[in-house]
């Protein structure tokens, strides 16, 4: 995957495209010089090559090429004591994730707190007294390199079109130049404790139809290509 001039520089919203291509093994990414996003420091990409080097190692961990050099194990394990080591807790639950994982693997003491997600008032009354709705919205994740990330929320039958409209509205540019492609998650196993593994993925470029015929539960999210 190449990323080059990007302004993902996120922790969270990489850990997020992380987590939709499993299997990535080869990735080259620069920032954008005038890159930012609206984090609290310490929870993005600092723009010094060889601080983030350590820090995509974490959050791309079956890499096996950045930016055309070899990673090694060693060079990896290290990476992620010193991730251990310089965070404290995060807010982001994926990270926090993250983080709870690399200290039981290192045996490192964590007294992390798990922050949870906030909810609102109107959707805890919703899900508690409403009954379950024929159809629930569904939330995509939005990957561009020319956009930090974002969340789109839409019906599984509303057609492909209207979710392009709104994505160009986002970027505020002609509907035509949009592409969109999502990673589908493929050849499945089952482990000996009965859970379902994701062993491979496969990029395709999303055609017409509805927006549920792409995205099943599961899948990777959107990756946005501009003309």
């Amino acid at each position: 995957m190449i990323l080059l001039d990007t302004i993902l520089v996120s922790l969270a919203s990489l850990a997020r495209l992380s987590n939709r291509i499993p299997q990535l093994e080869n990735l080259r990414i620069s920032l954008k010089s005038n890159a930012s996003a609206p984090v609290e420091e310490g929870t993005k990409l600092s723009g010094n090559d060889d601080e983030d080097r350590g820090t995509l190692l974490v959050l791309f961990p079956k890499l096996v090429m950045l930016n055309g050099n070899e990673i090694r194990t060693k060079e990896r394990e290290e990476a992620e004591r010193r991730f251990c080591s310089r965070h404290m807790t995060f807010k982001e639950p994926i990270l926090q994730a993250l983080l709870e994982t690399l200290s039981k693997k290192h045996g490192l003491q964590s007294s992390h707190l798990v922050v949870p997600e906030k909810t609102s008032l109107r959707s805890k009354m919703i899900s508690e007294l409403s009954p379950r709705p024929i159809e629930l919205m569904k939330a995509l994740h939005i990957y561009s390199s020319t956009s930090d990330a974002f969340t789109l929320s839409v019906l599984p039958s509303a057609p492909i079109t209207m979710m392009r409209r709104k994505i160009a509205k986002k970027f505020n540019m002609d509907i035509d130049r949009v592409k969109l492609w999502t990673v589908k998650r493929v050849q499945t196993k089952n482990t000996d404790e009965g859970q379902e593994v994701w062993d491979g993925a496969k990029v395709m470029e999303v055609g017409d139809g509805e927006i549920g015929y792409w995205f099943d539960n599961g899948d990777g999210g959107v990756i946005v290509e501009v003309d």
